[in-house]
């Protein structure tokens, strides 16, 4: 065995040398190979521990098992190379490995900054606690690979495969994720601050107690993912553009989860868990839902048919408790009105017209329970209304010994049907119009105090309804009676909320 143990070698550098060198089980521990060409190099068992290795070309070597522990490798060149080495403790600044097959490799506690790890193959490579700030690992495979307590900021992950990845405890804030594959993988007490996870796929992941406050999750696949103890704050959820897919958190666990100021508009929510989460009034859900804008977004996590509660109704009625949870109790109330509102599209588009017809009436009289000014509004009408129906059939005369009575000339012989609040004949003459409209006003007066009177359920005696009148009186006693009760349990929901 050739043993160059802390030897100069750099004459050897040049790549027609090292050709024709099988550098297998050669010890090169701690020697000085500064820029030194291994390209195409047989280094298979050799020791390069603590070697001075920096610009030195590996491409296409064959450094299986080799020991590469606590050498300076910055900038070196790793291309095609193959490598199952023991990189823990390395320098490997600006390395370049991009395409290259490493798994299984150890670069524990390595030096990886601006490394290029693009399209590398990293399966079950251990790499926990290394640094990779503003490393390239675009494109890279990670299946099983152990990123925890890594230094990541900055980090470049877009449209990587992440699939079982243990990323722990690491500080990948402002790190690029979109596009990338994270399903299955381990974010528990991951610092993402500000990390762009737009149209990730980060379905069945755990992300609890990880701290994801400003990041960009616009177009992410969150289904079935966990995040209890989240740290959500500002996070963008939202699609402001068409260019992103709509945000999937169907069936999410957001337990605990800080949501104070996030955007979660366009957000699919249908069966997501937001059990004592934090909300604010900063924090942005769409008054209309995905589902209920956009016919052809169905929910993913429904059996076909599951329609009993559609989607939208689903989520505006868990929005309506989130918001009263966190004692946002005017939002809550718009939030029931839009649910009610959405029964009430689904009932019509389901064609069941009893369903919508009761959910109209209900939303025009009483706002669907949250508007007592609807309530007092239909009374009005309802008053109104009758107010102008009593005159026009003589069904409402002055009782006998009443002042109504006496003024009309009831007690002095006039009939009941000329004493009765009606209303007068048109004019042949403008001259009679004052005294007309006089007649009218006075008419309607006396038909407001009995309709005033008959809905309340006052009844004071001084007119009685008669005929067809007895029917309309009757009615509008019972509608008072319903709108006064309706007013009453309109006004104690406003209370308990």
């Amino acid at each position: 065995m050739v043993v160059l143990d802390g030897a100069t070698v750099a004459e050897l550098g040049t790549k027609s040398v090292l050709d024709e060198v099988t550098c297998r089980y050669t010890d090169l521990s701690e020697a000085d190979l500064l820029s030194a060409d291994f390209s195409g190099t047989d280094l298979s068992d050799a020791d390069l521990s603590g070697a001075l290795l920096s610009h030195a070309d590996f491409s296409r070597a064959d450094l299986s098992d080799a020991d590469l522990s606590e050498a300076d490798l910055t900038s070196a060149d790793f291309s095609g190379a193959l490598l199952s080495a023991d990189f823990s403790g390395a320098l490997l600044p600006s390395a370049n490995f991009s395409g290259t097959d490493l798994a299984s490799t150890d670069f524990s506690g390595a030096l990886l900054p601006n490394a290029d790890l693009s399209g590398a193959y990293l399966s079950h490579a251990d790499l926990s606690g290394a640094e990779l700030s503003e490393a390239d690992l675009s494109e890279a495979h990670l299946f099983d690979t152990d990123l925890s307590e890594a230094e990541l900021s900055e980090t470049d992950f877009s449209e990587a495969h992440l699939f079982d990845t243990d990323l722990s405890a690491a500080d990948v804030s402002y790190v690029d994720f979109s596009g990338a594959s994270l399903s299955e993988t381990n974010l528990l007490e991951t610092h993402l601050f500000s990390a762009d996870l737009s149209e990730a796929d980060v379905s069945d992941t755990d992300l609890s107690g990880a701290n994801l406050s400003e990041t960009d999750l616009s177009g992410i696949y969150l289904s079935d993912a966990t995040a209890r103890k989240t740290n959500f704050r500002s996070a963008n959820f939202g699609n402001p553009d068409t260019d992103h897919r709509p945000t999937n958190l169907e069936n999410a666990v957001f337990r605990n989860a800080d949501l104070r100021g996030a955007d979660f508009t366009d957000a699919r929510l249908d069966q997501i868990d937001l059990t004592d989460a934090r909300i604010d009034a900063q924090t942005t859900f769409d008054a209309e839902t995905i589902y209920e804008r956009e016919e052809d977004v169905t929910s993913d996590v429904r059996d076909d048919g599951d329609d009993a509660v559609p989607p939208s109704v689903w989520v505006h009625r868990r929005l309506e408790r989130l918001h009263e949870e966190n004692a946002l109790s005017s939002v809550a109330r718009q939030f029931h009105i839009r649910k009610q509102r959405a029964r009430r599209r689904h009932h019509r588009r389901k064609g069941e017209w009893l369903g919508w017809a009761s959910l109209t009436l209900l939303g025009a009289t009483m706002g669907y329970g949250e508007k007592p000014q609807r309530v007092l509004g239909t009374a009005g009408a309802v008053v109104g209304l009758w107010t102008l129906l009593y005159p026009l059939g003589n069904w409402i005369v002055p009782n006998p010994g009443t002042p109504e009575a006496a003024q009309r000339g009831l007690d002095d012989g006039t009939s009941a049907a000329a004493a009765a609040v009606q209303y007068p004949a048109y004019p042949s003459s403008l001259a009679e119009l004052p005294a007309y409209y006089d007649a009218v006003f006075g008419t309607l007066a006396d038909s407001l105090y009995f309709s005033t009177v008959t809905f309340t359920t006052l009844g004071f005696g001084d007119f009685s309804p008669v005929g067809f009148g007895r029917v309309l009186a009757t009615v509008e006693s019972a509608l008072g009676v319903t709108l006064f009760a309706v007013l009453v349990f309109v006004l104690g929901r406003r209370a308990m909320r």
